[in-house]
Order: structure tokens, then sequence, then C-alpha cells
């Protein structure tokens, strides 16, 4: 990959104040830095960039001045066209939507009044993506090992579903569903049922709200009527992780504990949790694995008319590199250890799916595991991968909270 998609000037036209140069990014992570040409007068540099096939590019550009008069910046991601200034801060950030991109900086005078930084992903975008159901893989076979505790199953019978599509009703009896409001805004989030006393969910979702309900068993939110199975509790606490930072959204897990227990049957239960010892300790054994997301989240996003799915949705993603999240949301390559990331075309979670739960069956017990749970993303369809908690990394500090706060079993 390197070989063919090493740095690269194709050719470079200058003449009556403009130049264009035609580069290709290599897959390597690494920076290229462009700085434009200077003159006396207004001169315009552009680069045209192109990475390998399936990969995107990273771009954060700096304004050494002050005013919009000194430089300007205009950015074709392939899917839009932005214009900046220094008017927007010191620095900006931005993202290519494939493996193609477009920089003009005008500049006046012969100082620099800006340039960029770009960096390229390894290819993810155009890979086979899952076209099964969980229920395809794992439910029909014998059980080889039992869990500490009835958990993590399912209610359906065995179809062939492709990702997007509307879950059963109480298919996933783990589900819950978190609604607050304070004097701003209204959270809409996800969780699961970890024990009768404790759902899991987001911090960045839980963080500055208080009067928190959640609802268990729960399908279509515009009716009572669908099932029987719906339970509404009062929230008593919010226990936040300790080293949450709400500016770069690390440590994003939460656990609430309730005012009253779930009442656990059939429908409604807990999800399986790895245990501390599981081979869900080793940070690169889940790449390539496939993961279940579910949610009630946006449809798409909020820019394009997005609105809350009233019923439960499913969808399945893949777990790629977790380099590719550092570079194109420009996080600290120490989120290996806490955060997976995350990609399907067009299926990726949404606003209102965070804090739900990314799960897989284990082939040992035929239930299913929670790996992780949804954190963040840019885009809610497109070609932005999403970034979410591994649970595993956390799950020493949720058994301690638990014990600590309406003792219940946690089941592996």
């Amino acid at each position: 990959m390197m070989g063919t998609y090493g740095l690269l000037v194709l050719f470079a036209f200058i003449g009556l104040g403009a130049s264009t140069i035609r580069l290709n990014i290599a897959s390597d992570g690494n920076n290229v830095r462009l700085t434009p040409q200077t003159s006396s007068g207004k001169v315009k540099t552009q680069w045209e960039l192109r990475a390998g096939k399936g990969c995107k590019m990273a771009m954060r550009c700096y304004f050494n001045t002050h005013s919009c008069e000194n430089a300007l910046i205009k950015i074709d991601t392939g899917g839009a066209i932005s214009q900046y200034c220094a008017s927007v801060g010191s620095s900006f950030f931005n993202t290519s939507n494939k493996d193609i991109m477009s920089v003009t900086i005008e500049n006046v005078g012969s100082t620099v009044g800006a340039h960029c930084d770009v960096k390229a992903t390894e290819s993810y975008i155009d890979h086979p993506q899952a076209h099964f159901d969980s229920s395809e893989h794992g439910m029909e076979k014998p059980t080889w090992k039992k869990t500490t505790c009835r958990c993590g199953w399912t209610n359906k019978s065995p179809a062939r579903i492709i990702g997007g599509q509307q879950a059963g009703v109480n298919e996933f009896p783990f589900m819950a569903l978190l609604i607050s409001e304070n004097s701003k805004s209204k959270i809409f989030c996800g969780g699961s049922i970890i024990s009768k006393n404790h759902i899991l969910s987001a911090a960045h979702c839980t963080h500055g709200y208080t009067k928190i309900v959640v609802r268990v068993g729960e399908h279509d939110i515009r009716t009572t009527k669908e099932t029987k199975a719906t339970q509404i509790i009062d929230v008593k606490k919010v226990i936040d992780h300790p080293n949450y930072k709400e500016n770069t959204v690390e440590n994003d897990i939460t656990i609430l504990v309730l005012k009253e227990s779930i009442k656990f049957n059939n429908l409604v239960g807990p999800v399986c949790m790895p245990s501390s010892t599981s081979k869900s300790k080793n940070q690169q054994h889940l790449k390539n694995y496939y993961l279940k997301i579910i949610g009630w989240g946006l449809t798409n996003d909020f820019s394009q008319g997005g609105r809350p799915s009233p019923v439960l949705k499913k969808a399945t993603v893949k777990v790629i590199d977790m380099k590719i999240c550092n570079i194109l949301f420009s996080v600290s390559d120490k989120s290996h250890k806490s955060q997976i990331c995350t990609y399907n075309n067009d299926k990726s979670s949404c606003g209102g799916d965070s804090g739900g739960p990314l799960f897989r069956v284990d082939y040992l017990t035929n239930m299913y595991v929670k790996e992780a749970l949804t954190s963040y993303g840019y885009n809610c369809i497109g070609t932005d991968p999403s970034v979410n908690t591994k649970v595993s990394n956390y799950i020493d500090w949720i058994e301690q909270v638990i014990k600590d706060n309406d003792p219940a079993e946690m089941c592996h």
C-alpha cells in the first residue's frame, strides 16, 4: 500500500498567481504539510489529494493570522464544499467523504497566513459487510459452557436479517431506554440491563441530568399495546466513571442505580458481561469481528431531517482498527485500551443510540455478550466510523460499583 500510495507530486502548474499540486497521500497515518505559496500580492495554491481505494483523509488547518483578509481556505471533501477563514478560530478539522479531496489556500502577502496537515487511514470503506443476523451463527449450536446466571438470550426464531431493520418485539430482553429532561434539553439514549438493579450506559448521556427514567421491555415508544413487558423505573443514583472527560469523551461509561429492582422474565433480563479474565481483555481480539447494535436513534442526521425511530432497530457493524478512528476523530492513541472503532456502510449508529450495547454471540455459551457501548461519531449515514467504549476495559470498576451500590448478581 505504501509503495503504491506514497507521497508523490504528479505535477505543479505555476503562473498568474496560482498553482495546482496533485498528491497521493500514503495510508500510514503520517501528516503531510500543505504550505501555500507567498508573494507580495494574492496567490492561490490548490492541492488535489488522493488516498488509496477505500481510505479516507483527515485534515487539520491552522491560521497564522487573525484577519480573514490575509488567508482563506476552501475545501472540497468530495461530498461538500466549505470555506474557512480566521473567524472560525486558530484551527479547524475536516475529513474527506472518500478517497479524494481538494484544498485551496488563498494567501495574501509574503507571510504564510495558513497551512494544513493531512493524513490518510488504511482502507476500510469498501470492504464487504456482514449480511447475516447473529441467529445464523451460534444460537443453534450446542452449548459448551454455562453462564454464571441466565443472561443474553434472544426472543426470536432463526431468520436471515440484513442490517438496519426493525427488531422483533422484545427480541433483545436486555435493552433499556433512558429518558430525562433538564432546563435546556432532553436526553434520549440507550442502555443495557446488567443486573436487576443496574443499567449500563454512556456518561455523556447522563452527565448533568437528574430525574432520569429507565424503560425496559420496550419496543414501540408510540404505544403501550405492542407488549405487556414494559417496566418504567426511576433512577436513584448515577455513577459516572471517575475519569470521564466531557471535552474528549474519554471513559464514556456510567452505571445507573435503580430505585426499584427490575422484574426478570422471558421478555426482560440481563445481557451477559465479559469476565475480568475474559479474552476481551486482549485489545486486538475483536478486530474484524461483527457486532450487533440496537437502538431508537435518529434515522438520519439532524441536518438532514433525522428523527428518532419509534421502534427498536438493529444493524450489524464491523470492528476495524482503532487507528482509523484515531485519525478521523483526532483522538489520542491511548484510546486503543478503552475504545473500539466500528463501521458499516450506511448502517452506523446515530444520535439516540448513545449508550446502547454492541454485542455478539459467545460461541461457548450461545448467548449474547456485551462487548461495547456506543459513544460518538460525526455522521449517522456515510463513510465515518463510530467510536465505542470497550466494556472489558472497565469490568473491574463495574463490579466494584455494583458491589457498593445495591449489590446484585451480574452474569458472565
